[in-house]
């Protein structure tokens, strides 16, 4: 109920604060999914009728970086069983690169026995599709959320993440949570671990959308990943498109890549010091 009613948790639990607490002892999947109930009541708002898994997914598309091209790349051409079917994976192969991750997504054995390295890299991009193919069939619905609504639900939603990654700094090494609403099979839609838990505690996305022009210079259209160049900088910044507008996205990066300057919407993820580090591409605006 603390963070329902506050948006936080208190950092000591005693008598005063919580006369009704109930504490569980650690197992797999302790943490209360319940706590995302506000998340529905935006929704309605918007008239959107998915779980509370598929919101959260929506939010984490938002919230969380994509892993680069060249690091998942750099790994999969360590693996035997993908170079021995498909050879080197080459730059913006992205057709490739989807292929050998769905070899070794099969292979779950052989990602256990990888190295922490290369294990970590690619479950985060596994769980990255995993979440993509999650919201392919309610890609419609989510279009319902507006600009306002979308900023209440990353102003509601962003606290609870970094609660979450706070866990990886003191104890746990992963977080994943998985969905069972539909079908009855159970699909992962966050993976966390303390490299990518730091950068949630650090950094933060702004919840409100802003207009900027810059220069898409680099994009994956499998991955939504690409990097671009502000109007008045010569320096490149990661950007990212969420696997819900990347349908109706794609081709319009691509063709825009072609031009010096593109009008875009996005949400800035900053950190300490307010410094832009990586970007949220949601909209590209006609001129």
């Amino acid at each position: 109920m603390q963070f329902q009613n506050y948006g936080r948790f208190n950092k000591k639990i005693t008598a005063k604060t919580n006369t009704n607490a109930l504490l569980a002892t650690h197992q797999n999947g302790s943490f209360d999914i319940t706590i995302l109930v506000p998340l529905a009541v935006v929704a309605a708002e918007a008239f959107v009728n998915v779980p509370v898994g598929y919101l959260m997914s929506y939010v984490f598309e938002r919230i969380l970086g994509k892993s680069s091209d060249s690091q998942v790349r750099d790994v999969l051409d360590r693996h035997a069983q993908v170079v021995e079917e498909l050879g080197r994976i080459k730059e913006s192969d992205s057709e490739s690169l989807k292929k050998a991750l769905e070899i070794v997504d099969q292979q779950r054995q052989d990602l256990k026995d990888s190295n922490d390295y290369s294990k970590k890299v690619l479950e985060r991009r596994i769980a990255e599709l995993e979440r993509e193919k999650m919201l392919e069939p309610v890609e419609d619905q989510m279009k319902r959320i507006d600009g306002a609504q979308q900023e209440k639900l990353l102003a509601m939603a962003a606290p609870l993440v970094a609660e979450m990654a706070t866990v990886l700094r003191v104890s746990a090494y992963t977080v994943e949570i998985f969905d069972e609403s539909r079908d009855g099979k159970a699909q992962r839609f966050l993976y966390l671990d303390r490299e990518m838990a730091e950068d949630v505690i650090v950094s933060k996305v702004d919840d409100q959308i802003t207009s900027i022009r810059v220069d898409i210079v680099q994009y994956n259209k499998e991955t939504g990943w690409g990097k671009l160049r502000l109007a008045d900088s010569r320096d490149l910044i990661t950007f990212s498109v969420p696997a819900d507008l990347k349908g109706n996205l794609t081709d319009r990066i691509v063709q825009e890549m072609k031009n010096e300057q593109t009008f875009v919407r996005v949400n800035c993820v900053r950190d300490r010091a307010q410094e832009p580090t990586r970007m949220i591409l949601v909209g590209i605006i006609d001129e």
